[in-house]
């Protein structure tokens, strides 16, 4: 299969030039200083607030620590995850796809048997699977755990999760495909005797949308107010920079150029241009991965350029 793309008359770039759009940053290294760590104090605060839920729930302390916050794929994510962990696929209304708390077979156990009385202690050795009945009842800590989550989104967003089941292996197809990006939050459970790291997982789409919103000025705000201007590292943060995609992967001769004219066709080979560069500017700044789905191209960067 190959792409084509037309040459047309140059067209003048009209003097009132429409504003620049909102950047949604679609690809892992795209997250900035400022995004990473409202993010991370976002879930830090989160976390304060569900250990006090979560204690009541268990009758025992459990402090919730913020362990990691990255961006990454969902490939990446299955294989760095234990292979002794329980899956709980959950949807979080109205945000597209699915999510994920994935959380160790063992912190489950002793999670299960704490709510049903026992002195909650980590097992140790290989992890059996929950019967239903465990499952039943780790589904009710879960729902606390995330409805917390949903909750401390107001007043930015109204959320509201919905559980649609447990699993133990995840399989690509029915959740996410390998090359789509999460995000990845690793959340440390300290309790008597013992800690554990269980994760929740965001599809990238939402994790856009959320941050924007966080990142919106607050009704009543003066308007010359830049959105980026919470990131107190850079007073330049939100000055926009003109980004363009040069194709890579294919030559033309000066003969040929100099008969180029309007209506004529260039036939790119899709099997050699899949790389483009970054230009911020006139300067050549990264290098990417062109990635074409149905209904958008996206371009994942892979190096920088010096």
């Amino acid at each position: 299969m190959t792409a084509t793309a037309e040459i047309s008359e140059p067209v003048a770039e009209s003097p009132a030039a429409s504003p620049t759009p909102s950047f949604h940053f679609s690809s892992a290294s795209a997250l900035s200083s400022a995004r990473q760590e409202s993010l991370e104090n976002w879930h830090r605060q989160f976390l304060r607030t569900a250990s006090g839920s979560l204690a009541d729930l268990l009758r025992q302390d459990l402090d919730l620590e913020l362990a990691s916050v990255q961006i990454q794929t969902y490939g990446e994510m299955v294989k760095e995850r234990g292979e002794d962990n329980q899956c709980v696929l959950f949807r979080m209304h109205p945000q597209p796809g699915i999510w994920l708390m994935d959380v160790p077979v063992t912190l489950s156990l002793l999670l299960v048997e704490r709510m049903m009385g026992g002195p909650g202690v980590l097992p140790t050795g290989k992890a059996p699977d929950l019967t239903q009945l465990e499952q039943t009842v780790f589904q009710q800590f879960a729902e606390t755990f995330l409805a917390d989550y949903a909750r401390n989104w107001r007043p930015h967003a109204e959320l509201k999760a919905d559980i649609l089941r447990q699993v133990r292996n995840l399989n690509y197809q029915l959740i996410h495909q390998a090359d789509d990006l999460i995000l990845r939050v690793g959340v440390r459970a300290v309790f008597k005797g013992g800690n554990a790291v269980l994760w929740l997982v965001v599809p990238i789409a939402s994790v856009e949308d959320l941050l924007l919103r966080t990142l919106a000025p607050a009704a009543g705000a003066k308007p010359e107010e830049p959105v980026l201007n919470k990131d107190k590292k850079s007073p330049l943060g939100s000055v926009p920079i003109p980004v363009s995609l040069r194709w890579q992967g294919f030559d033309i001769s000066l003969r040929e150029v100099e008969a180029m004219a309007p209506g004529d066709v260039l036939v790119l080979d899709n099997r050699k241009c899949d790389q483009v560069a970054i230009w911020l500017g006139n300067i050549a700044k990264f290098e990417g991965r062109l990635v074409r789905e149905a209904q958008k191209t996206t371009v994942t960067i892979t190096r920088p350029l010096e």
